[in-house]
């Protein structure tokens, strides 16, 4: 339950450094988050899909993080490995992270 929070606050900088104003925060919002949670499997199992688009909803983070909340809450329910999505999220984590801090030190959305 601390990777998903750290890689959103990981995403929210990108966004910040990013935005020139705030019509960009939700550009991000409605265009990036907003169909990644709907086509997460959150609304659908994984077993629904068949074939190809089984494969395409798993390169989508959002399925990691809801597998791993829905297992949390109700355990004993998944459609991908728990230990699988920890990895996927960790390293997902690791990569946005180390983002962060290459954006901040080369000072990029930070000087006008």
């Amino acid at each position: 339950m601390l990777v998903i929070p750290t890689l959103f606050a990981g995403f929210g900088v990108i966004g910040g450094l990013w935005a020139s104003d705030f019509d960009y925060l939700t550009v991000m919002n409605q265009f990036i988050i907003r169909p990644l949670v709907f086509f997460g499997a959150v609304f659908y199992p994984l077993d629904a899909l068949s074939g190809i688009w089984r494969q395409v909803t798993l390169l989508n983070p959002m399925v990691y993080m809801v597998n791993g909340v829905r297992y949390g809450v109700i355990p004993q329910t998944t459609d991908v490995a728990p230990s699988v999505s920890l990895a996927v999220l960790s390293g997902l984590t690791v990569a946005v992270v180390a983002v962060d801090i290459a954006l901040v030190k080369r000072g990029y959305g930070l000087v006008d």
